[in-house]
C-alpha cells in the first residue's frame, strides 16, 4: 500500500494549519500524526502474502534444482555405461 498519499495530506493539512492558526500544530500533533501513519503501515498486511509466495517459490526452486541434479548424475552414469558397452562390442580398427 501506498502511504505517500496519506503522508502528504498529513503533511498538507498541518501546513494549511500553520498557516491559518500558526499556534494550532505543536510537535506533539505531529508526534501523533506519525505515530499513526507508522501504526498504520504495521498493520497493513497486504505484502505478507507475496513474501510468503515468494517464499514457497524459492524452497520449490531448490528442490527442484537438488532432484534434478540427483538424476543428472545417474542418468550421467547409463549413458557412461551404454557407452563402454558399445565401445567393447565394436572391434578394434
Amino acid at each position: 500500500m501506498d502511504y505517500s498519499a496519506d503522508f502528504n495530506m498529513v503533511r498538507i493539512t498541518m501546513v494549511s494549519l500553520e498557516v491559518r492558526h500558526p499556534k494550532v500544530v505543536s510537535s506533539n500533533q505531529r508526534t501523533n500524526a506519525m505515530k499513526t501513519l507508522f501504526s498504520r503501515f504495521l498493520r497493513d498486511e497486504t505484502g505478507v502474502t507475496a513474501i510468503e509466495y515468494g517464499l514457497i517459490a524459492a524452497l520449490i526452486s531448490v528442490v527442484c534444482i537438488a532432484a534434478m541434479t540427483a538424476a543428472g548424475q545417474s542418468l550421467l552414469a547409463v549413458y557412461n555405461a551404454i557407452g563402454a558397452a558399445l565401445a567393447g562390442a565394436l572391434p578394434a580398427a
